[in-house]
């Protein structure tokens, strides 16, 4: 049997996503690089106060302390689990568990993780999910996902405002959609949110701090399990988004 050749256009093709894939990696790690430094310094500022100065501040100077080296700690964790769930999916190595997971239950808990920060802010999050409805995905993956979109609708949400998480089914499909009353984006940001040369990390509405990287996973996630994700948002009318899943049959 021949061997059949490669055509030019067809090495051109290869070349380019070659090309491409290993700037998105190039831009992925400095991204990752540059955002860990700071909170680092950040962290080893506040224990070498406390450290060096424990014997002379109060309790409530140490508590302080302690809640802004807790708060880092967090946004660490949150930042290498950002990095490792890209390398897997970049690598072909994470293959998704897909099975039937209850969405009322893993927004539930999802909810529950994001709680405090919600309430340092007085931010409402409702969940309207019927607590009977079934879909198909995986379980680590789907808690990722909500996760990164309901911290994003909290961070970017002034003092006393609203995040709702509801679902709709048509047909073989829910859709789920995470609303808030937040600041909003205009088109041209809206356009650039999943494009990793693009990515800009912007503060939230209490200074909160954060990579940009959690949506460009996030719609990788979502596209694993065989969805999609769209935004539809307005500055100072908040921001909709929305993902699809599988329905369970239980079939």
């Amino acid at each position: 049997m021949t061997e059949r050749r490669l055509t030019a256009l067809e090495l051109e093709k290869i070349n380019r996503e070659l090309k491409l894939s290993n700037a998105n990696k190039d831009k992925f790690f400095s991204i990752i690089s540059h955002d860990l430094r700071s909170p680092f310094q950040s962290l080893l500022g506040f224990t070498n106060l406390l450290d060096e100065q424990f014997d002379e501040i109060d309790r409530s100077e140490s508590k302080i302390f302690i809640e802004n080296i807790k708060s880092t700690t967090i946004r660490l964790y949150q930042m290498l689990e950002d990095l490792l769930s890209w390398s897997r999916i970049q690598m072909g190595s994470y293959n998704p568990k897909i099975t039937g997971l209850n969405l009322h239950t893993v927004t539930a808990d999802v909810i529950y993780l994001m709680k405090p920060n919600a309430e340092r802010k007085h931010i409402e999050i409702g969940n309207k999910i019927t607590d009977t409805l079934m879909v198909l995905g995986d379980e680590s993956m789907l808690k990722s996902i909500m996760q990164n979109l309901i911290s994003n609708a909290v961070k970017f949400t002034p003092n006393r405002g609203t995040v709702f998480i509801e679902a709709s089914v048509e047909d073989d499909f829910i859709s789920v959609i995470i609303s808030d009353s937040g600041i909003g984006m205009d088109a041209e940001k809206v356009s650039t949110l999943f494009e990793l040369d693009k990515v800009i990390s912007s503060e939230g509405t209490d200074g909160e701090k954060g990579s940009g990287l959690g949506l460009i996973l996030t719609n990788e996630m979502v596209v694993k399990q065989g969805g999609q994700i769209t935004v539809n948002s307005e500055p100072g009318k908040g921001t909709k988004i929305c993902f699809t899943l599988l329905k369970y049959s239980g079939s």
